[in-house]
């Protein structure tokens, strides 16, 4: 899959292209189910396929205060659509002039002008353009009118609690924030996963006997699933390629928010890695993937640091079992 940031650097294709665009957060299986239909439509065709994002999310511009959290930063998502036989990535940069531009100018100049489009593949709620007024039934009428067809994906839905629920980004986020993380694997396909890079840490966990790998995300605006205790794995490599490729995963037990048993707590996100004999520092600076599989507790503020320890124990063995009872290569 090539990648273009630069609309300019695009090859425009002769005979054209097939489109499928939206911001794709979480890649869950709702967006993956688009493009599957958008490859099967390009195959037949014998055109590629392009997708188009954006960064930042357009609502992280219009309204920074009540944006949603990301599901996916850009470097994971970047990785998810190279999964799935896509021939070329436009990511364009979320400027408000790009936002202002109207929803048939954009359509004129860059899904036809730039990208050549002959087909767009989308789901029902897909809009774009100034004040988002492009929308489905926009381009079906303007499809009449340039002479490019509208492909129409309904709703994705899976069986969540013994229902089937249309999967959404809105509805992860939500299933996020709950910590019901078994939901999330079946929305998303995959289990949930916090991105970045392990910085140095006070070696604390170290002296308790538990020590850790401490990340600082990629992007601080991945969406954390609250404070607590979790059951999890983790992978890592000297680079973020590394750390997807790599298939050497670790059960760790990961805690997430400040450790109150101490004054000077502070919030942060480690992990202890089972059965990891290391030294301490040997995983500072390396890119790690920490993926959730279940929430143990909350945090907690213990008496003494016996206690403490005592408790970690415990998390380690819950996390142990967990995690042994799965196959992590998924």
């Amino acid at each position: 899959m090539k990648i273009y940031e630069d609309l300019k650097q695009f090859d425009r294709p002769k005979n054209g292209c097939i489109l499928t665009a939206g911001n794709f957060d979480g890649l869950h299986n709702g967006h993956r189910a688009i493009i599957r239909r958008a490859r099967a439509f390009a195959d037949a065709h014998g055109m590629p396929l392009v997708a188009m994002t954006f960064k930042p999310l357009p609502l992280q511009v219009l309204a920074p205060d009540i944006a949603p959290k990301l599901i996916t930063p850009l470097i994971m998502k970047r990785k998810l659509l190279g999964e799935m036989d896509i021939d070329a990535l436009i990511v364009l940069d979320t400027t408000r002039g790009l936002l202002d531009i109207p929803a048939e100018q954009f359509l004129k100049d860059i899904m036809l002008g730039a990208l050549n489009m002959k087909y767009i593949v989308e789901g029902s709620t897909f809009n774009f353009g100034h004040k988002a007024k492009g929308d489905i039934p926009g381009l079906i009428g303007w499809g009449a009118d340039f002479g490019f067809g509208v492909e129409l994906v309904q709703a994705h839905a899976e069986v969540i609690d013994g229902e089937k629920t249309d999967i959404s980004s809105t509805l992860v986020r939500q299933l996020l924030q709950q910590s019901r993380f078994a939901a999330v694997k079946t929305a998303l396909g995959r289990y949930y996963s916090l991105a970045g890079v392990i910085e140095p840490t006070r070696g604390r966990g170290h002296e308790l006997g538990f020590p850790t790998a401490n990340l600082q995300l990629y992007d601080k605006k991945q969406l954390i699933p609250g404070d607590g205790v979790f059951a999890g794995f983790v992978r890592w490599g000297d680079s973020f390629d590394a750390a997807w490729a790599s298939a050497d995963y670790h059960g760790a037990a990961v805690s997430i928010g400040p450790c109150s048993t101490f004054a000077d707590g502070q919030w942060q996100i480690e992990a202890h890695i089972l059965g990891f004999s290391g030294k301490r520092d040997i995983l500072t600076g390396k890119h790690m993937l920490i993926s959730l599989v279940e929430k143990l507790r909350g945090q907690e503020k213990f008496n003494d640091v016996d206690e403490l320890v005592s408790k970690i124990k415990e998390d380690c063995r819950r996390t142990a079992k967990i995690i042994g009872d799965l196959d992590l290569k998924v």
